[in-house]
């Protein structure tokens, strides 16, 4: 009897290491390309990159600077407390910390997790960590400031009373320049939109293009920006001023009389862009994943969908770092079907993780992070099965998840 009990449990044990999902899933040939073509449209006058205004005093004021506050995780960060999913009665997994490189904010202030498991209070406002992790970018009364975080020395650095600088990011290999969608007060529209504006740390603003934007995406090197218009039509930027709108043709479009493209991201790889697009005639309409590779003639569709309620997705996009998984967002008309979807690009695998908000990538693309009505959870490749609670303060917003320098 001993023996028989003794040979279930190792029978046990090798069944579910053998269920634990391991390495990358690489996806197959694709067969679902469709043909693309581009119309260049040169400005008048290209538009460089120097400075095009000449920024007034900046205003500087050092801090009271104050040791950095932690939170004191619960659980052991180094237990990942797996369960596949869904099971019946659905348990609730072991939650974890916050893993090493999360960024998120809180009531308190922006956080950012150390090599030890342990969230660090930099500031106390939400804000864009430079990649290096030694600045910070942050709007204030209209104006972008930054802060470095080793000194604690803030400085305004738009200091622009007649404009307003938002939606800022690092301009990717110019380690002193970020890109800011600058309006004005009286500019009426139903979301934020406005001039692509390039910003130094010393203050000089050059206005890209004179075209207003709705939402735009800069090229891994930095060479090329991806924007939609007040149209909802897809644009490349290019450093030298040169503008092109992108005529984008399928085979799946040939019967629409109409199509938008809204919220382009580049893939980290800079050889994709992808957007939630949107088309249809009379009758109908359709909400899919597009895939534009960029220098050839080829467009992608993935996961056309009738859509009900708000058609463009909830979210951009959202690349894995291997550039061949995509997080695909859109309100199906099916309610079975609503939610996020978790698309290889070779067209071989999908998989619906329910509905989420803000899903992020690990940096080793190791784990999806998304939030749902419960909190935040983790999943990963290649089946995207299993899932993990994470434990974060009740009102926090993972940001972004860098990797540590």
């Amino acid at each position: 009897m001993r023996s028989v009990v003794l040979f279930s449990i190792v029978f046990v044990i090798l069944l579910l290491a053998a269920c634990v999902p391991t390495g990358n899933v690489e996806p197959a040939s694709s067969d679902l390309l469709e043909v693309a073509t581009v119309v260049a449209r040169p400005s008048a006058t290209p538009i460089s990159l120097q400075e095009t205004r000449t920024p007034p005093p900046i205003a500087t004021r050092t801090p009271t600077w104050t040791p950095t506050a932690t939170h004191t995780p619960t659980v052991d960060p180094t237990v990942l407390t797996t369960t596949p999913w869904p099971p019946d009665p659905i348990p609730s997994p072991t939650p974890v910390p916050p893993f090493p490189g999360m960024v998120y904010t809180t009531d308190e202030g922006l956080w950012r997790v150390n090599a030890n498991w342990q969230p660090e209070l930099l500031f106390d406002r939400p804000g864009v960590i430079e990649p290096n992790g030694r600045r910070l970018l942050y709007g204030q009364d209209g104006d972008i400031w930054v802060l470095d975080l080793t000194t604690g020395n803030r400085q305004n650095v738009t200091n622009t009373p007649d404009s307003i600088e938002c939606c800022v990011e690092w301009w990717p290999n110019k380690p002193d320049t970020f890109f800011a969608i600058t309006y004005h007060e009286d500019d009426v529209f139903e979301s934020v939109v406005g001039k692509m504006t390039a910003v130094t740390l010393d203050g000089n603003a050059t206005i890209l293009a004179e075209e207003t934007v709705r939402a735009s995406s800069i090229s891994p090197d930095g060479q090329t920006i991806t924007f939609e218009d007040l149209g909802f039509q897809p644009w490349l930027f290019h450093a030298n001023g040169e503008i092109e709108l992108l005529t984008l043709e399928s085979e799946m479009l040939e019967e629409a009389a109409w199509a938008t493209f809204e919220r382009p991201v580049w893939s980290p790889d800079g050889q994709k862009i992808a957007w939630n697009i949107s088309y249809g005639n009379e009758t109908e309409q359709w909400v899919a994943l597009a895939i534009y590779y960029v220098g050839g003639p080829e467009i992608q569709i993935l996961h056309p969908i009738r859509p009900a309620g708000y058609s463009g997705g909830t979210h951009p996009p959202v690349w894995h770092p291997n550039s061949e998984w995509v997080v695909f967002d859109a309100v199906d008309e099916v309610v079975s079907e609503q939610g996020s979807w978790v698309i290889a690009l070779d067209g071989s695998f999908q998989k619906n993780i329910g509905v989420t908000w803000w899903p992020l990538w690990s940096p080793d693309g190791r784990y999806l992070l998304y939030q749902t009505d419960e909190g935040y959870v983790l999943t990963f490749p290649p089946d995207f099965i299993y899932k993990i609670n994470l434990y974060l303060p009740p009102d926090a917003r993972v940001l972004d998840w860098q990797e540590l320098p």
